[in-house]
C-alpha cells in the first residue's frame, strides 16, 4: 500500500473516531441540557454537529411503563384491577396480550395424578426470537374447581405471556395464577 493511501485510511480512520466521541458527547450534553454550552465550546475547532439528532429519553417510571404496555397491548379498564398490593391482569386481558405480541404457546403435561386433582404443565413461549419456559400446576391445595388440567394450563399460560410481553418483572399477575388473584364481587 502506497504511503498516500496509508495516510487517507488513518485520517478516516481518525476522523471516525472522532465523530463518535463528540457525538457520544453532544448527545451526553443534550441529555443534561447542555447543548448550547457544547456548542460553543467546540464552534471555533470543529464545527460538530451529530449527523442525525438523536432523541434521549429519561428513564421511564414503572408507572410509566406500565401505562405504555397496557396501551401497546390494547388493555381497557376492565382487563386490568388492583388486588392488595398487585395488579392483575383478566383472562381476557391475557388473550390481548398474546394476540397483540403474537406469542405461541406449546403445552405438554409433565405430571397428572390418577385420580386427576394433581396437575403439572410446561409451558414453552416464543415471542419473536425469544423462547422461555414456565410451568402451571393445580391441586387441591390451590384450586377449588373441578377441572384442574384447564386450571394448570390457565396458569401456564397466564406466566408465559405476561413474562414474554414485559408484565412479570413489573410484577403485575394473571387473575388464573392464585385462587387469591379473583376480581373482588361488587
Amino acid at each position: 500500500m502506497s504511503k498516500i493511501k496509508e495516510l487517507v485510511l488513518e485520517e478516516q480512520e481518525r476522523q471516525a473516531y472522532i465523530e463518535k466521541y463528540y457525538s457520544a458527547m453532544y448527545r451526553s450534553a443534550e441529555y443534561m441540557g447542555l447543548q448550547e454550552v457544547f456548542d460553543k465550546l467546540h464552534q471555533s475547532n470543529i464545527n460538530y454537529k451529530p449527523k442525525k439528532k438523536t432523541k434521549i429519553m429519561a428513564k421511564e417510571t414503572q408507572n410509566e411503563m406500565l401505562k405504555r404496555l397496557f396501551i401497546e397491548n390494547n388493555l381497557v379498564k376492565e382487563d386490568v384491577f388492583k388486588h392488595k398490593f398487585y395488579n392483575i391482569i383478566t383472562r381476557q386481558g391475557i388473550d390481548k396480550i398474546m394476540a397483540a405480541n403474537n406469542i405461541e404457546i406449546q403445552y405438554e403435561i409433565v405430571n397428572l395424578s390418577e385420580d386427576h386433582t394433581h396437575c403439572l404443565i410446561k409451558a414453552l413461549g416464543k415471542k419473536g426470537d425469544k423462547v422461555i419456559q414456565t410451568f402451571g400446576e393445580c391441586t387441591p391445595k390451590n384450586n377449588t374447581n373441578a377441572y384442574p388440567v384447564a386450571m394448570a394450563e390457565k396458569r401456564a399460560k397466564s406466566r408465559i405471556v405476561l413474562q414474554l410481553a414485559g408484565f412479570y418483572e413489573l410484577g403485575v399477575f394473571g387473575e388464573d395464577e392464585a385462587e387469591d388473584f379473583k376480581r373482588p364481587k361488587k
